[in-house]
């Protein structure tokens, strides 16, 4: 959630000339170099960071325990990063890009003979400014690519460069219908998108014995991936969707009402923006149609009790989990960049996983070459190896290097993909809202 309470998938529901740094090693302060002419012309200039007054600054805990194995040879792993960090989204997800970025740190702290180079490209949320720069650093020999949340941008990248240019590239933007079809061994996703929460949702409400339902939405097509999932999901348990209306504005129509009225569910998806619409919404619902049981998604999760002013029984909400591995990613981060923990969420450790397995898959294949790379990503995340998680990232790419199994689990949670490069498991909380806020009160997982 950014400082004026947002959260990061409310903008991106809601929603619908920049610059390339590079790091190497442990760079603190990131040098800033021009795009060519004035930084219009997307130009990729050679960012070179060396071992001057950020050399001190590898404080992270990426220290592997023993010795490493004898037969890892000195080498350079290379990932880019593409992120919004100018332009309209910036302000609710640049600071994550700094959580991309972490493993270069860890290396650089831990004395192993691999080290991690990573160049940082501000995409400007511009779907073509980002396949430009993808296309300069795939050019420059970048065998894979972290980045970009907004779903536009995301296809535009996988699209045009890494499915093309046989690079994977895995992002942060929520499952699509457009990037599944695109195929998984070159375009995956470290974010389930909406529809495995709509399926969580279907669930909860098979749970509570609510047979039959209702789903409002805003019109548009940015919520049909979650009012689908818990249709689908809801019917195969046996339950109904007796209506299912787009609502135009924020505020539901007394006719829309009245069908909701008359058919009398047990619960309501109420698929609704962020306050303040949510609460002119919802308080239509109430005014209307009584404390129904209603179900919200993960944007008013932590938000709407403040806001709405009222009771909040009849409230509850599901939103994405963090992983085992989240308290130590955030040690991490805290050390490293100064973070609060309170200040770090599933988008941070989205991000930082997908980097991570990157590196482990490509210190499996011994080789900065995007196809060997893409060939490694599923053995280095599925189950059976040694356990990795954000503590042991570089003994994990040490272990990986010399041939041996692992599996990583992340900040996030598993990071397990489906062969379309979506994620197979995702980690869910049940919030009911109290009067101070929210309350965990289930956890469950999603299974593909």
């Amino acid at each position: 959630m950014n400082e004026d309470g947002t959260s990061r998938r409310s903008w991106l529901v809601a929603c619908g000339s920049a610059g390339v740094v590079g790091l190497a090693g442990c760079m603190r302060t990131i040098l800033e170099e021009d795009l060519g002419d004035e930084g219009g012309d997307g130009g990729l200039a050679g960012a070179e960071a060396g071992d001057g007054e950020n050399g001190d600054n590898g404080s992270a805990d990426g220290d592997t325990d023993g010795e490493e194995p004898e037969d890892v040879d000195d080498r350079s792993i290379r990932y880019g990063i593409l992120w919004p960090e100018s332009g309209p989204t910036a302000e609710f997800f640049s600071p994550i890009a700094d959580a991309a970025a972490l493993p270069t740190v860890q290396f650089d702290a831990a004395g192993t003979p691999l080290s991690v180079e990573t160049t940082r490209a501000d995409t400007g949320g511009s779907p073509e400014r980002a396949a430009g720069i993808a296309e300069e650093l795939v050019a420059d020999g970048v065998p894979s690519l972290t980045g970009v949340v907004e779903p536009d941008v995301a296809v535009a990248v996988a699209e045009s460069v890494a499915v093309s240019e046989s690079v994977p590239f895995l992002s942060t933007a929520g499952a699509t219908a457009e990037l599944t079809d695109l195929g998984g061994e070159y375009a995956l996703r470290t974010d389930p998108g909406l529809g495995p929460q709509g399926t969580v949702m279907a669930d909860l409400a098979d749970e509570r014995g609510w047979e039959t339902a209702s789903i409002l939405h805003p019109t548009g097509d940015s919520l049909r991936e979650l009012a689908s999932g818990f249709r689908r999901r809801l019917e195969t348990l046996g339950g109904e969707v007796l209506t299912e209306t787009a609502v135009e504005g924020g505020r539901p129509s007394p006719e829309i009402l009245e069908i909701v009225h008359e058919n009398e569910p047990d619960v309501l998806l109420a698929a609704v923006f962020p306050p303040p619409e949510a609460v002119e919404f919802l308080t239509t619902i109430y005014e209307s149609l009584g404390e129904l049981p209603t179900i919200v998604p993960e944007w008013l999760v932590g938000e709407l009790p403040e806001e709405f002013g009222r009771s909040v029984d009849s409230l509850v909400g599901v939103a994405p989990a963090t992983g085992s591995g989240f308290d130590s990613f955030a040690e991490l981060h805290a050390t490293e960049y100064g973070t609060d923990r309170e200040d770090l969420d599933v988008w941070h450790a989205r991000a930082y996983d997908a980097s991570a397995v990157q590196v482990l898959a490509n210190a499996r294949a011994g080789e900065d070459d995007g196809s060997a790379v893409a060939g490694r990503i599923r053995e280095v995340t599925e189950p059976g190896g040694e356990t990795v998680d954000p503590s042991s990232l570089v003994e994990g790419a040490e272990l990986a290097a010399a041939g041996e199994d692992v599996e990583y689990r992340g900040a996030s949670g598993p990071v397990e993909f489906d062969a379309d490069g979506d994620l197979s498991v995702a980690s869910y909380d049940v919030h009911e809202f109290v009067a101070s806020g929210t309350e965990v009160v289930d956890s469950v997982e999603y299974e593909a």
